[in-house]
């Protein structure tokens, strides 16, 4: 017999596993506006901004807000100092106590890797079943907002972090609004990094590909066309 939180042997994320989520994802907005505060600097962020293609002119150029949402992402995830990322920084100098939420967060953020999801199944309040397309394994998202608005077929590029036995997505995640662009410049990025082996990339490699993904998404003005659903 199949239960309420199962669906053709997918397990599903329980009130337990949802509150817990909602606990993450608030006391991570909190924490990642810390981070900032500490680690990024306006020269940090010049740094990523050439990167991403959105500092010109000597001056950070965006299109909407949801673009500084992604800079600040990919500087949280993708800078390192050392070979250390912003969250081991954090760590070494003041580690949160080892039973709290914002150890958990931290410690998924070492674990988060950047891919191109393609969602298979959505359920309502409760998250969204993707294909991770870099690992070529499906993964459960937990995300409320997802559950309401996307639907099979639609494919996003960003940050997934380890929540348990499920996954949330981070603050940076950006559509990819047309096949077009899919097939003529996200697969062959991919292709290229890849070089036809499924699988985690480097930090470098990540970097670097995350980099190249998010200045094609961006150049796209992906916001203003997304939409082509299951077409």
């Amino acid at each position: 017999m199949t239960s309420l939180n199962t669906k053709n042997d997918l397990n599903l994320p329980t009130y337990t596993d949802i509150e817990h989520y909602k606990l993450f994802r608030q006391a991570g907005q909190k924490l990642c506006d810390e981070l900032a505060k500490k680690f990024l600097s306006k020269s940090v962020l010049k740094e990523c901004g050439k990167k991403l293609g959105i500092f010109k002119n000597n001056m950070m150029v965006f299109d909407s807000e949801d673009a500084m949402s992604v800079l600040f992402d990919y500087c949280l995830h993708q800078f390192y100092v050392n070979k250390l990322s912003i969250a081991e920084r954090y760590l070494r100098i003041s580690p949160p106590d080892s039973n709290s939420i914002e150890y958990e967060i931290l410690q998924s953020m070492l674990k988060a890797h950047y891919s191109i999801y393609i969602a298979k199944e959505v359920f309502e309040n409760k998250g969204v079943l993707f294909l991770d397309v870099l690992h070529n394994k499906k993964v459960f998202v937990i995300d409320l907002g997802l559950s309401k608005t996307a639907e099979p077929g639609v494919v996003f590029a960003g940050h997934l972090l380890p929540l348990k036995t499920f996954y949330a997505t981070s603050g940076g995640w950006l559509p990819i609004p047309t096949k077009q662009l899919l097939e003529e410049q996200i697969i062959p990025t991919i292709d290229k990094f890849l070089n036809g082996q499924f699988g985690s990339l480097s930090k470098a490699h990540e970097a670097s590909f995350s980099a190249q993904i998010i200045r094609i998404l961006l150049k796209s003005n992906v916001w203003d066309n997304f939409g082509y659903g299951n077409s």
